[in-house]
């Protein structure tokens, strides 16, 4: 079986765009590796070793400014409103590799928050991973569009929401029973249908009971 590796370099390089088709292009650098079994694809992933020293540099950086940022909002919510100190700002996350199952929110942070983006570095069980949940996700989709209503559903409901509405709107101010079943013949309203139309009508303050059979707008 063969098995491949996918090796991501961001921003590894200079600062260097190009233009392609009216689209500025930068400098990122994929490499993908497909060869078999025990070819020897796993030695790339020695490639972070020429970045490590500087990914460490920046995770020793965030571990001393996330510390005097804990010490600040601590002394910040003990003080009173009147010592006038402001809220300190939440350093931004600072690495340079970035694990490739990190969330959307967590990458969008760090490539936000950083003037060189950070490298991801992807390799076939991450890959089979991810793989796997989409699969599944996928499934669940498909569960889900199952079980909404179809468009002839919807357009059902909105027909008898309509009618219902026609309904009580052809209402006058004060009526009786008698009068309500007539509007309802004329309209092609069932009996029961319209029976029902007015208990709901009732129950939503829409019509008041003032007497058995008697029926009032408020």
């Amino acid at each position: 079986t063969r098995r491949s590796l996918n090796v991501n370099f961001y921003m590894s390089l200079r600062r260097y765009t190009s233009i392609h088709d009216r689209r500025r292009v930068y400098e990122n650098l994929f490499l993908f590796v497909t060869a078999q079994a025990s070819a020897g694809k796993g030695r790339l992933e020695l490639c972070k070793n020429i970045v490590m020293h500087i990914h460490e540099k920046r995770r020793a950086e965030y571990a001393s400014l996330k510390e005097k940022y804990d010490a600040d909002m601590t002394t910040f919510l003990k003080s009173s409103k009147k010592e006038g100190l402001s809220r300190p700002k939440e350093p931004p996350m600072k690495t340079l590799i970035m694990p490739a199952n990190s969330s959307a929110c967590t990458a969008l942070c760090l490539m936000e928050g950083m003037p060189m983006k950070p490298i991801l570095f992807c390799s076939d069980t991450d890959y089979q991973t991810a793989l796997t949940m989409v699969q599944v996700l996928l499934k669940h989709t498909t569960k889900v569009f199952e079980t909404l209503p179809t468009s002839a559903a919807i357009n059902t409901l909105t027909d008898k929401t309509g009618a219902k509405q026609n309904f009580f709107n052809q209402l006058p101010p004060d009526f009786s029973r008698e009068t309500f079943i007539t509007l309802a013949a004329k309209l092609k309203i069932p009996q029961r249908t319209a029976e029902r139309y007015i208990k709901s009508f009732c129950g939503e303050g829409k019509l008041v009971r003032t007497f058995h059979g008697q029926y009032r707008k408020p």
